[in-house]
């Protein structure tokens, strides 16, 4: 099976700027705002809605997020700060998940430590 996969994925190659320039799309952090607002104390059904109505007010006038000022932030949860703008990242995102299996480069590289002694 990893003969198989090692052709399938050998010659891949990745465009790198157009990877980047979709993944630092804000609205794909969304989620990371659910946990910074779950973290501050919201139950996750509250955290959903306010992402989920935030996200459509800012889609509908056509501002990021980040563009929002903390009066506007306040408008949606009390519980949202300045500091949340720091997620809206890529690198935020993978640095701030910790949990095994997740996209963490520590827990990643620990991983592929641990799988290249296995396989030898």
């Amino acid at each position: 099976m990893l003969a198989i996969m090692a052709q399938v994925f050998g010659g891949v190659t990745l465009n790198r700027d157009f990877l980047k320039a979709r993944v630092n799309a804000e609205y794909f952090f969304s989620v990371d705002v659910l946990d910074y607002l779950v973290k501050k104390g919201a139950t996750y059904r509250e955290a959903h809605d306010t992402v989920g109505i935030m996200v459509r007010e800012c889609l509908d006038k056509g501002v990021s997020l980040k563009s929002l000022s903390a009066k506007e932030l306040k408008k949606f949860s009390p519980l949202l700060g300045e500091d949340v703008k720091k997620l809206l990242n890529a690198e935020a995102s993978v640095r701030g998940k910790r949990s095994l299996g997740s996209t963490n480069p520590t827990l990643v590289k620990a991983e592929i430590r641990k799988w290249k002694k296995r396989l030898k």
